[in-house]
């Protein structure tokens, strides 16, 4: 049986549904927007599916932003803003 994906309450049969779903948050927002209510909810339980989550999430996640990323300027990605300010990015294909 192949692979689904559970994140948050949102269910999808293949991991080219959950890309294009979170691909879909990525572009709706402008750049340096805040995700708010189930984006942001969406998002953060992505993130914890990362091994190294938390790492990523530290002293605890105040705010989610879309940017873009430092070294590949022409790729979107979330950047997470810290409880004490600290910034970093991650990308959601090592969330899946």
């Amino acid at each position: 049986m192949p692979k689904s994906y559970i994140i948050a309450d949102k269910e999808f049969s293949t991991k080219t549904a959950v890309t294009e779903f979170i691909k879909s948050i990525l572009y709706k927002y402008q750049l340096n927007d805040k995700l708010i209510g189930e984006d942001f909810d969406f998002v953060l339980e992505l993130l914890k599916r990362r091994p190294d989550h938390e790492d990523k999430i530290g002293i605890g996640v105040k705010e989610l932003i879309i940017r873009r990323h430092e070294k590949w300027r022409n790729t979107r990605c979330f950047y997470i803003v810290r409880t004490d300010g600290s910034q970093e990015a991650f990308g959601y294909r090592g969330c899946l």
